[in-house]
């Protein structure tokens, strides 16, 4: 996420998870590719904790929290899956396979 030194601003955070929000196959890839403790958008950008909890008072953050919420309801009445990755079709699956795609963050 970080290019050559330079710090990413929490609107270009906010840019690219609008841009996988439109792209994710599903919720669960979407939250992967933004919240995933490791490999996640806010993860590289803010590698230090104390700088990514402070992320996460920011209006940028909620935005992409709304977003979230945009795309599981999206999932939802596309597929019928459930935000516990249950599909409501398919209630005998006890563990549903999680195809995380973890999207490419874009670059200029």
């Amino acid at each position: 996420m970080r290019q050559r030194g330079r710090s990413v601003t929490n609107s270009e955070i906010l840019t690219a998870a609008r841009q996988a929000a439109k792209r994710a196959d599903n919720w669960m890839d979407f939250s992967d590719f933004v919240f995933h403790p490791f490999f996640g958008l806010l993860a590289k950008a803010f590698p230090e904790q104390k700088k990514r909890a402070a992320f996460y008072k920011s209006p940028e953050c909620e935005e992409i929290t709304k977003l979230l919420a945009v795309v599981i309801d999206r999932d939802e009445s596309d597929n019928g899956s459930a935000p516990n990755g249950v599909s409501k079709k398919q209630k005998h699956k006890k563990h549903p396979s999680k195809a995380a795609s973890h999207a490419r963050i874009p670059h200029r």
